[in-house]
């Protein structure tokens, strides 16, 4: 019996430390793939933040922690031009980098990765899909505004636009003479993703993967 007592005490020991190892802590400052700036908030496995993107928006978000995600609801205030709210859930891929999971359809949110601020720079490297890509197709430059994706890449008037929606952007790749479709997908670090090309018959196409070189100048 004190044998069995003292296996149940170990692992129980062994079973809280699991558990506060993988406790996130979110409290801090905070930056958008858009860079608006977000004062966040973790009490327990309670999340607050208050995003200030004025003139355009103001708003807060209230959330609760299960497992590696949060799952809340957002609304717009006062003194913004906008007055949205809905549901999101974010997915916590570290203490310092949150990504979209999921959002409520009929009122998306403008953003879709969060990195902590670790000073008064903003973020070094790729933030969500704005940033430049090493790519088997050349460098790719992207820039995220809202959910909307433009870019180029190598070759004169060679461009790229799409939408974001989470971690998956698609949309076309415009040449002079032709344009095609794209559809690229980070992944979970978000230093690369993964992709394909198809002509805009449908016909034909290949890969298009990369990996991230730093922010876009």
């Amino acid at each position: 019996m004190a044998l069995r007592a003292a296996v149940l005490y170990v692992a129980s020991l062994l079973a809280a430390q699991l558990a506060t190892a993988q406790t996130p802590d979110l409290t801090g400052e905070w930056r958008d793939d858009r860079g608006t700036r977000y004062a966040v908030r973790q009490i327990g496995n309670t999340v607050y933040w208050s995003m200030d993107g004025r003139p355009q928006v103001h708003n807060v978000f209230y959330g609760t922690i299960v497992g590696s995600t949060i799952t809340g609801t957002w609304a717009d205030l006062p003194g913004g031009q906008l007055h949205n709210s809905g549901g999101l859930m974010l997915r916590i891929q570290s203490n310092d980098r949150l990504m979209k999971a999921a959002e409520d359809p009929m009122s998306t949110y403008g953003a879709s990765v969060w990195v902590r601020e670790t000073g008064a720079a903003p973020p070094a490297g790729c933030v969500g899909f704005s940033g430049n890509w090493n790519t088997n197709w050349g460098v790719v430059t992207l820039a995220v505004a809202g959910n909307r994706a433009t870019g180029t890449y190598p070759g004169t008037g060679n461009t790229i636009r799409g939408t974001v929606s989470g971690v998956v952007l698609e949309g076309e790749w415009i040449q002079p003479d032709r344009p095609g479709r794209l559809r690229f997908e980070l992944a979970p670090d978000g230093r690369s993703f993964r992709g394909r090309w198809t002509e805009a018959s449908g016909s034909g196409g290949g890969e298009w993967n990369g990996t991230c070189t730093g922010a876009a100048r």
